[in-house]
Protein backbone atom coordinates (compact mmCIF):
# COMPACT_ATOMS: atom_id res chain seq x y z
CA UNK A 1 0.00 0.00 0.00
CA UNK A 2 1.21 3.71 -0.90
CA UNK A 3 2.88 4.62 2.57
CA UNK A 4 1.16 8.51 2.18
CA UNK A 5 -2.16 6.48 2.20
CA UNK A 6 -1.84 3.77 4.61
CA UNK A 7 -4.29 3.26 7.24
CA UNK A 8 -6.59 5.63 5.93
CA UNK A 9 -9.91 4.48 5.03
CA UNK A 10 -10.54 4.41 0.59
CA UNK A 11 -12.60 7.63 0.84
CA UNK A 12 -9.70 9.16 2.66
CA UNK A 13 -6.87 7.78 0.11
CA UNK A 14 -9.21 9.06 -2.89
CA UNK A 15 -9.58 12.54 -1.51
CA UNK A 16 -5.79 12.74 -0.18
CA UNK A 17 -4.36 11.35 -3.69
CA UNK A 18 -6.44 14.43 -5.65
CA UNK A 19 -5.15 16.58 -2.88
CA UNK A 20 -1.91 15.67 -3.52
CA UNK A 21 -2.55 15.73 -7.53
CA UNK A 22 -3.77 19.49 -7.19
CA UNK A 23 -1.75 20.84 -4.67
CA UNK A 24 2.27 21.44 -4.93
CA UNK A 25 4.48 20.56 -1.74
CA UNK A 26 5.54 23.57 0.08
CA UNK A 27 2.58 25.94 0.57
CA UNK A 28 0.19 27.51 2.71
CA UNK A 29 -3.19 25.35 3.27
CA UNK A 30 -5.99 26.02 5.32
CA UNK A 31 -8.17 23.08 6.37
CA UNK A 32 -11.37 23.16 7.41
CA UNK A 33 -13.42 19.92 8.35
CA UNK A 34 -9.95 17.55 8.82
CA UNK A 35 -10.29 15.03 11.68
CA UNK A 36 -6.75 14.22 11.66
CA UNK A 37 -3.99 16.36 11.75
CA UNK A 38 -2.29 13.29 9.57
CA UNK A 39 -4.34 14.07 6.19
CA UNK A 40 -2.46 17.77 6.15
CA UNK A 41 1.03 16.47 7.58
CA UNK A 42 0.85 14.02 4.10
CA UNK A 43 0.47 17.36 1.89
CA UNK A 44 3.55 18.73 3.13
CA UNK A 45 2.99 22.39 3.36
CA UNK A 46 4.96 25.20 4.36
CA UNK A 47 2.57 26.05 7.09
CA UNK A 48 -0.73 24.61 7.54
CA UNK A 49 -4.05 25.43 10.29
CA UNK A 50 -6.64 23.03 10.80
CA UNK A 51 -9.99 24.14 11.92
CA UNK A 52 -11.22 22.21 14.79
CA UNK A 53 -13.80 23.07 17.46
CA UNK A 54 -11.87 22.84 20.50
CA UNK A 55 -8.33 25.26 20.95
CA UNK A 56 -5.09 22.77 20.37
CA UNK A 57 -1.41 23.07 20.52
CA UNK A 58 1.17 23.43 17.78
CA UNK A 59 2.83 20.36 16.62
CA UNK A 60 6.10 20.12 14.33
CA UNK A 61 7.36 17.07 12.23
CA UNK A 62 10.47 17.01 10.43
CA UNK A 63 10.15 16.30 6.78
CA UNK A 64 14.37 16.17 6.32
CA UNK A 65 14.49 19.56 5.07
CA UNK A 66 12.37 22.11 7.30
CA UNK A 67 10.49 22.14 10.29
CA UNK A 68 6.86 22.36 9.56
CA UNK A 69 3.85 23.79 11.76
CA UNK A 70 0.73 22.52 11.80
CA UNK A 71 -1.76 24.85 13.96
CA UNK A 72 -4.81 23.61 15.60
CA UNK A 73 -7.01 26.17 16.13
CA UNK A 74 -10.85 27.42 16.25
CA UNK A 75 -13.00 29.11 13.70
CA UNK A 76 -12.73 32.34 16.53
CA UNK A 77 -9.11 32.32 16.54
CA UNK A 78 -9.05 31.91 12.92
CA UNK A 79 -10.87 35.36 12.51
CA UNK A 80 -8.47 37.40 14.24
CA UNK A 81 -5.56 35.95 12.65
CA UNK A 82 -3.87 38.05 9.70
CA UNK A 83 -2.50 34.52 7.74
CA UNK A 84 -3.27 34.33 3.79
CA UNK A 85 -3.34 30.66 1.97
CA UNK A 86 -2.52 29.39 -1.18
CA UNK A 87 -5.43 26.54 -0.68
CA UNK A 88 -7.97 26.34 1.38
CA UNK A 89 -9.75 22.57 1.94
CA UNK A 90 -13.12 22.27 3.05
CA UNK A 91 -13.48 18.31 3.94
CA UNK A 92 -18.02 17.31 3.90
CA UNK A 93 -18.72 19.90 6.10
CA UNK A 94 -20.17 22.66 3.87
CA UNK A 95 -23.31 21.24 4.10
CA UNK A 96 -23.69 21.60 7.66
CA UNK A 97 -22.82 24.98 7.84
CA UNK A 98 -25.82 27.46 8.75
CA UNK A 99 -24.96 30.29 6.43
CA UNK A 100 -23.03 28.94 3.49
CA UNK A 101 -22.51 32.60 2.24
CA UNK A 102 -20.92 34.02 4.83
CA UNK A 103 -18.71 31.56 5.70
CA UNK A 104 -17.27 31.41 1.82
CA UNK A 105 -17.65 35.29 1.81
CA UNK A 106 -15.80 35.59 5.44
CA UNK A 107 -12.83 33.38 3.58
CA UNK A 108 -11.86 35.82 0.78
CA UNK A 109 -9.56 37.71 3.96
CA UNK A 110 -8.01 34.58 4.10
CA UNK A 111 -7.09 33.86 0.11
CA UNK A 112 -5.27 35.90 -2.71
CA UNK A 113 -5.77 36.56 -6.28
CA UNK A 114 -4.03 33.11 -7.31
CA UNK A 115 -5.55 30.78 -3.81
CA UNK A 116 -7.91 28.17 -4.72
CA UNK A 117 -10.70 26.54 -2.59
CA UNK A 118 -10.87 22.95 -2.86
CA UNK A 119 -14.58 21.78 -1.44
CA UNK A 120 -14.46 17.90 -0.76
CA UNK A 121 -18.44 17.27 -1.02
CA UNK A 122 -20.94 14.24 -0.91
CA UNK A 123 -23.27 13.28 -3.07
CA UNK A 124 -26.71 15.35 -2.32
CA UNK A 125 -28.72 12.19 -3.25
CA UNK A 126 -26.77 10.61 -0.08
CA UNK A 127 -27.80 13.22 2.28
CA UNK A 128 -29.73 11.26 4.11
CA UNK A 129 -26.76 8.26 5.27
CA UNK A 130 -25.60 9.23 8.81
CA UNK A 131 -22.11 10.64 8.28
CA UNK A 132 -19.27 12.21 10.02
CA UNK A 133 -19.48 15.69 9.52
CA UNK A 134 -17.73 18.03 12.05
CA UNK A 135 -19.15 21.67 13.28
CA UNK A 136 -16.75 24.78 12.41
CA UNK A 137 -17.79 26.53 15.81
CA UNK A 138 -19.73 26.24 19.14
CA UNK A 139 -20.01 22.70 21.79
CA UNK A 140 -23.41 21.87 20.45
CA UNK A 141 -24.42 19.41 17.90
CA UNK A 142 -23.71 19.84 14.10
CA UNK A 143 -26.74 21.28 12.56
CA UNK A 144 -28.49 18.76 10.07
CA UNK A 145 -26.83 18.48 6.60
CA UNK A 146 -28.65 20.36 3.61
CA UNK A 147 -29.37 18.94 0.46
CA UNK A 148 -26.47 20.62 -1.03
CA UNK A 149 -26.73 19.80 -4.87
CA UNK A 150 -23.95 20.80 -7.61
CA UNK A 151 -25.84 23.70 -8.45
CA UNK A 152 -26.48 25.16 -5.15
CA UNK A 153 -22.66 24.93 -4.30
CA UNK A 154 -21.84 26.75 -7.47
CA UNK A 155 -24.65 29.27 -7.37
CA UNK A 156 -23.15 30.20 -3.51
CA UNK A 157 -19.64 30.36 -4.86
CA UNK A 158 -20.63 32.54 -6.94
CA UNK A 159 -22.58 35.05 -4.83
CA UNK A 160 -20.09 34.96 -2.51
CA UNK A 161 -16.92 36.24 -4.92
CA UNK A 162 -15.66 33.19 -6.62
CA UNK A 163 -15.74 31.35 -9.80
CA UNK A 164 -15.52 27.71 -10.40
CA UNK A 165 -12.29 25.97 -11.98
CA UNK A 166 -13.48 22.63 -11.94
CA UNK A 167 -15.58 19.63 -10.46
CA UNK A 168 -14.39 16.33 -10.05
CA UNK A 169 -17.13 13.33 -9.55
CA UNK A 170 -15.00 10.58 -7.45
CA UNK A 171 -15.50 7.30 -5.41
CA UNK A 172 -17.76 5.45 -6.85
CA UNK A 173 -17.24 1.95 -4.74
CA UNK A 174 -15.97 3.38 -1.27
CA UNK A 175 -14.69 -0.40 0.08
CA UNK A 176 -11.08 -1.30 -0.27
CA UNK A 177 -11.24 -4.35 -2.34
CA UNK A 178 -8.24 -5.47 -4.80
CA UNK A 179 -8.89 -4.98 -8.64
CA UNK A 180 -12.63 -3.97 -7.63
CA UNK A 181 -11.87 -0.65 -5.63
CA UNK A 182 -9.48 -0.02 -9.03
CA UNK A 183 -12.05 -1.04 -11.58
CA UNK A 184 -14.80 1.17 -10.10
CA UNK A 185 -12.78 4.00 -9.13
CA UNK A 186 -9.69 4.41 -12.13
CA UNK A 187 -12.30 3.16 -14.81
CA UNK A 188 -16.02 3.24 -14.25
CA UNK A 189 -15.84 6.43 -12.33
CA UNK A 190 -14.68 8.41 -15.26
CA UNK A 191 -17.84 7.20 -17.50
CA UNK A 192 -19.83 10.16 -18.15
CA UNK A 193 -23.28 8.75 -17.13
CA UNK A 194 -21.62 7.05 -13.86
CA UNK A 195 -19.97 9.71 -12.78
CA UNK A 196 -23.41 11.68 -11.53
CA UNK A 197 -23.17 8.38 -9.17
CA UNK A 198 -20.20 9.06 -7.91
CA UNK A 199 -20.37 9.46 -3.81
CA UNK A 200 -18.03 12.35 -3.60
CA UNK A 201 -17.44 15.58 -5.51
CA UNK A 202 -14.38 17.40 -5.53
CA UNK A 203 -15.39 21.64 -6.60
CA UNK A 204 -12.07 23.99 -7.18
CA UNK A 205 -12.43 27.53 -7.29
CA UNK A 206 -11.12 30.89 -7.28
CA UNK A 207 -11.69 34.42 -6.20
CA UNK A 208 -13.59 36.02 -9.07
CA UNK A 209 -11.26 39.19 -9.07
CA UNK A 210 -9.09 40.85 -11.60
CA UNK A 211 -5.69 40.46 -11.39
CA UNK A 212 -3.58 42.79 -9.21
CA UNK A 213 -2.97 46.27 -10.29
CA UNK A 214 -2.01 46.20 -13.70
CA UNK A 215 -1.27 49.27 -14.24
CA UNK A 216 2.66 48.65 -14.09
CA UNK A 217 2.45 44.96 -15.88
CA UNK A 218 4.84 44.68 -18.75
CA UNK A 219 3.77 41.80 -21.66
CA UNK A 220 6.71 40.00 -23.28
CA UNK A 221 5.95 38.49 -27.09
CA UNK A 222 7.68 35.13 -27.33
CA UNK A 223 7.78 34.23 -31.51
CA UNK A 224 9.18 31.18 -32.20
CA UNK A 225 11.01 31.31 -35.98
CA UNK A 226 12.89 29.81 -38.05
CA UNK A 227 13.39 30.16 -41.71
CA UNK A 228 10.30 33.23 -41.41
CA UNK A 229 12.43 36.26 -43.26
CA UNK A 230 9.50 37.12 -45.31
CA UNK A 231 7.41 37.90 -42.13
CA UNK A 232 9.63 39.06 -39.54
CA UNK A 233 9.41 43.06 -40.33
CA UNK A 234 5.37 42.54 -40.69
CA UNK A 235 5.29 40.66 -36.59
CA UNK A 236 7.48 43.88 -35.62
CA UNK A 237 4.73 46.34 -36.87
CA UNK A 238 1.92 44.90 -36.33
CA UNK A 239 2.02 43.75 -32.43
CA UNK A 240 0.05 46.00 -30.64
CA UNK A 241 1.36 47.76 -27.34
CA UNK A 242 -0.05 45.92 -24.24
CA UNK A 243 0.16 47.09 -20.48
CA UNK A 244 2.63 49.41 -19.36
CA UNK A 245 5.34 48.15 -21.82
CA UNK A 246 5.61 45.80 -24.56
CA UNK A 247 8.88 43.38 -25.40
CA UNK A 248 9.49 41.31 -28.41
CA UNK A 249 11.17 38.07 -27.86
CA UNK A 250 12.43 36.61 -31.29
CA UNK A 251 13.90 32.84 -30.43
CA UNK A 252 15.38 32.03 -33.86
CA UNK A 253 16.15 28.71 -34.41
CA UNK A 254 19.11 27.33 -37.30
CA UNK A 255 17.43 29.12 -40.41
CA UNK A 256 19.17 28.82 -43.46
CA UNK A 257 17.44 32.30 -44.84
CA UNK A 258 18.06 35.49 -43.65
CA UNK A 259 15.89 35.50 -40.59
CA UNK A 260 18.50 36.54 -38.27
CA UNK A 261 19.95 39.70 -40.15
CA UNK A 262 15.96 40.54 -40.81
CA UNK A 263 15.89 40.21 -36.81
CA UNK A 264 18.73 42.79 -36.22
CA UNK A 265 17.84 45.39 -38.82
CA UNK A 266 14.51 45.33 -36.99
CA UNK A 267 16.06 46.26 -33.68
CA UNK A 268 18.14 49.19 -35.87
CA UNK A 269 15.37 50.59 -37.30
CA UNK A 270 12.83 50.11 -34.34
CA UNK A 271 15.25 51.62 -31.22
CA UNK A 272 11.77 52.75 -29.40
CA UNK A 273 10.59 48.93 -29.24
CA UNK A 274 12.07 46.65 -27.15
CA UNK A 275 13.00 43.91 -29.30
CA UNK A 276 15.48 40.81 -28.57
CA UNK A 277 16.92 37.90 -30.18
CA UNK A 278 18.14 34.58 -28.88
CA UNK A 279 19.72 31.77 -30.73
CA UNK A 280 18.13 28.37 -30.01
CA UNK A 281 20.97 25.98 -29.56
CA UNK A 282 18.28 22.85 -29.06
CA UNK A 283 15.81 22.10 -31.01
CA UNK A 284 11.89 21.72 -31.63
CA UNK A 285 9.61 24.11 -31.54
CA UNK A 286 8.77 23.34 -27.41
CA UNK A 287 12.77 24.17 -26.56
CA UNK A 288 12.50 27.36 -28.53
CA UNK A 289 9.29 28.26 -26.70
CA UNK A 290 10.59 28.01 -23.28
CA UNK A 291 14.15 29.48 -23.95
CA UNK A 292 11.97 32.49 -25.16
CA UNK A 293 9.57 32.29 -21.85
CA UNK A 294 13.20 31.55 -19.87
CA UNK A 295 14.89 34.94 -20.85
CA UNK A 296 11.34 37.07 -21.23
CA UNK A 297 11.49 39.87 -18.16
CA UNK A 298 7.29 40.39 -18.86
CA UNK A 299 4.73 39.92 -15.94
CA UNK A 300 2.38 38.19 -18.73
CA UNK A 301 4.12 36.09 -21.43
CA UNK A 302 2.32 35.92 -25.10
CA UNK A 303 3.01 32.84 -27.30
CA UNK A 304 2.65 33.85 -31.10
CA UNK A 305 4.20 31.63 -33.91
CA UNK A 306 6.20 33.64 -36.70
CA UNK A 307 4.36 32.13 -39.95
CA UNK A 308 1.34 34.96 -39.41
CA UNK A 309 -1.27 32.60 -40.13
CA UNK A 310 -3.12 33.82 -37.21
CA UNK A 311 -3.06 37.94 -36.86
CA UNK A 312 -0.30 39.51 -34.84
CA UNK A 313 -3.47 42.42 -33.83
CA UNK A 314 -5.14 39.84 -32.38
CA UNK A 315 -2.78 39.22 -29.35
CA UNK A 316 -4.33 42.06 -27.62
CA UNK A 317 -7.57 39.42 -27.17
CA UNK A 318 -5.60 37.41 -25.45
CA UNK A 319 -4.05 40.20 -23.30
CA UNK A 320 -7.55 41.63 -22.19
CA UNK A 321 -9.13 38.12 -21.83
CA UNK A 322 -6.30 38.25 -18.55
CA UNK A 323 -6.48 41.79 -17.81
CA UNK A 324 -10.26 41.54 -17.45
CA UNK A 325 -10.38 38.76 -15.23
CA UNK A 326 -11.83 36.19 -17.75
CA UNK A 327 -8.73 33.45 -17.38
CA UNK A 328 -5.54 32.65 -16.18
CA UNK A 329 -4.09 30.98 -18.88
CA UNK A 330 -5.74 31.57 -22.18
CA UNK A 331 -5.73 29.47 -25.18
CA UNK A 332 -6.31 30.34 -29.00
CA UNK A 333 -8.76 28.47 -30.44
CA UNK A 334 -8.97 28.82 -34.66
CA UNK A 335 -11.90 26.56 -35.21
CA UNK A 336 -14.71 29.39 -34.37
CA UNK A 337 -13.91 31.86 -36.76
CA UNK A 338 -14.47 30.37 -40.60
CA UNK A 339 -11.37 29.61 -41.44
CA UNK A 340 -9.92 30.69 -44.93
CA UNK A 341 -9.32 28.26 -48.11
CA UNK A 342 -6.04 26.24 -47.82
CA UNK A 343 -5.73 27.53 -44.59
CA UNK A 344 -4.94 23.95 -43.24
CA UNK A 345 -4.84 20.97 -45.24
CA UNK A 346 -7.51 18.70 -44.20
CA UNK A 347 -5.71 16.00 -42.64
CA UNK A 348 -3.90 18.42 -40.26
CA UNK A 349 -7.56 19.91 -39.06
CA UNK A 350 -9.48 16.34 -38.70
CA UNK A 351 -6.28 15.43 -36.55
CA UNK A 352 -6.55 18.90 -34.27
CA UNK A 353 -10.01 18.09 -33.74
CA UNK A 354 -9.65 14.82 -32.84
CA UNK A 355 -6.91 15.75 -30.22
CA UNK A 356 -8.81 18.48 -29.08
CA UNK A 357 -11.60 16.04 -27.98
CA UNK A 358 -9.69 13.75 -26.64
CA UNK A 359 -8.00 15.92 -24.71
CA UNK A 360 -10.94 17.49 -23.30
CA UNK A 361 -12.54 14.31 -22.34
CA UNK A 362 -9.02 12.91 -20.81
CA UNK A 363 -8.68 16.26 -18.52
CA UNK A 364 -12.39 17.05 -17.99
CA UNK A 365 -11.30 20.55 -18.95
CA UNK A 366 -13.08 21.35 -22.81
CA UNK A 367 -10.87 22.75 -25.51
CA UNK A 368 -11.49 23.22 -29.01
CA UNK A 369 -7.37 23.73 -30.56
CA UNK A 370 -4.84 22.51 -28.32
CA UNK A 371 -2.15 23.23 -30.69
CA UNK A 372 -3.19 26.90 -31.49
CA UNK A 373 0.02 28.56 -31.53
CA UNK A 374 -1.22 31.59 -29.38
CA UNK A 375 -1.36 31.41 -25.91
CA UNK A 376 -0.89 33.56 -23.09
CA UNK A 377 0.23 33.23 -19.09
CA UNK A 378 1.32 35.39 -16.58
CA UNK A 379 4.94 34.57 -15.87
CA UNK A 380 4.60 33.13 -12.07
CA UNK A 381 2.10 30.83 -13.39
CA UNK A 382 4.53 29.68 -15.72
CA UNK A 383 7.47 29.28 -13.64
CA UNK A 384 5.47 27.35 -11.57
CA UNK A 385 4.24 24.87 -14.13
CA UNK A 386 7.46 24.69 -15.61
CA UNK A 387 8.74 23.65 -11.49
CA UNK A 388 6.59 20.34 -12.14
CA UNK A 389 7.19 19.65 -16.32
CA UNK A 390 8.73 16.20 -15.39
CA UNK A 391 4.73 15.88 -15.15
CA UNK A 392 4.83 15.07 -18.96
CA UNK A 393 7.44 17.40 -20.41
CA UNK A 394 9.48 14.25 -21.87
CA UNK A 395 7.09 13.50 -24.55
CA UNK A 396 6.58 17.24 -25.64
CA UNK A 397 8.69 18.78 -28.27
CA UNK A 398 5.50 21.12 -29.70
CA UNK A 399 5.65 23.00 -26.41
CA UNK A 400 2.06 23.65 -26.43
CA UNK A 401 0.91 21.05 -23.53
CA UNK A 402 3.46 21.87 -21.24
CA UNK A 403 0.77 24.80 -20.92
CA UNK A 404 -2.50 23.50 -21.52
CA UNK A 405 -1.71 19.73 -19.15
CA UNK A 406 -0.05 21.97 -16.91
CA UNK A 407 -2.62 25.17 -16.98
CA UNK A 408 -5.20 22.25 -16.03
CA UNK A 409 -3.32 20.15 -13.16
CA UNK A 410 -2.51 23.50 -11.53
CA UNK A 411 -5.95 24.48 -11.26
CA UNK A 412 -6.05 28.16 -13.54
CA UNK A 413 -9.00 29.35 -15.10
CA UNK A 414 -8.76 28.58 -18.43
CA UNK A 415 -10.02 30.53 -21.47
CA UNK A 416 -10.27 30.23 -24.81
CA UNK A 417 -10.41 33.27 -27.32
CA UNK A 418 -11.25 32.79 -31.07
CA UNK A 419 -9.08 34.16 -33.82
CA UNK A 420 -8.74 34.02 -37.03
CA UNK A 421 -6.67 31.57 -39.44
CA UNK A 422 -4.86 32.48 -42.75
CA UNK A 423 -2.47 30.60 -45.10
CA UNK A 424 0.78 30.94 -44.62
CA UNK A 425 2.01 33.59 -47.66
CA UNK A 426 5.95 32.96 -46.71
CA UNK A 427 8.16 29.95 -45.92
CA UNK A 428 6.48 26.60 -45.56
CA UNK A 429 4.62 24.70 -43.00
CA UNK A 430 6.63 22.81 -40.21
CA UNK A 431 4.90 21.93 -37.37
CA UNK A 432 3.12 18.91 -39.23
CA UNK A 433 6.42 18.25 -40.97
CA UNK A 434 6.70 17.97 -44.76
CA UNK A 435 6.05 14.26 -45.75
CA UNK A 436 3.39 12.02 -44.94
CA UNK A 437 5.92 9.91 -42.69
CA UNK A 438 6.06 13.17 -40.77
CA UNK A 439 2.91 13.77 -40.04
CA UNK A 440 2.65 9.97 -38.97
CA UNK A 441 5.26 10.86 -36.42
CA UNK A 442 3.99 13.46 -35.10
CA UNK A 443 0.68 11.58 -34.94
CA UNK A 444 2.10 8.95 -32.45
CA UNK A 445 3.59 11.69 -30.45
CA UNK A 446 0.36 13.32 -30.36
CA UNK A 447 -1.19 9.37 -29.19
CA UNK A 448 1.83 9.51 -26.37
CA UNK A 449 0.77 12.43 -24.51
CA UNK A 450 -2.22 11.35 -24.78
CA UNK A 451 -2.10 7.88 -23.22
CA UNK A 452 0.66 10.03 -20.67
CA UNK A 453 -2.13 12.78 -19.73
CA UNK A 454 -4.76 9.88 -19.64
CA UNK A 455 -2.86 8.08 -16.77
CA UNK A 456 -2.17 11.57 -14.87
CA UNK A 457 -5.82 12.91 -14.73
CA UNK A 458 -7.88 9.43 -15.23
CA UNK A 459 -6.23 6.48 -14.08
CA UNK A 460 -3.78 7.16 -11.45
Amino acid sequence: MNPATSGQSLPRQEFLKYCRFFIPEKRRILMFGGRDRDFLERLQPAFGVVVNTVPGQDGRFHDGQSAVVIHDITAAELSQSQEKFDFVIIDTILASISDIQNFLTSLQEKVGPASRIIINSRNPLLCFLPGRLSPLGGAGAAPRPIRLRRRDLMNFLTISGYEVVRVQPYLLFPWSIPLLSSLFNRLLAKLPLLQRCCLRFLTVARPSSKPDDLRNATVSVVITCRDEEGNIADLVQRIPAMGDKTEIVFVEGHSTDDTVGKIKEMIAQYPEKDIRLYHQTGIGQGDAFRLGCERARGDFLVWLEADLTTPPEEARHIWEAYADGHGEYINGSRFVYPMAPGAMPPANYLGNRFFSLVLSLVTGQRFTDTLCGFKGIPKNFYTAIVSRRDFFDALDPFGDFLLVLGAVKHNLKIAEVPVHYLPRQYGTPKAYGKSFTGLLTHAWLLFKICWRALIEFRLR
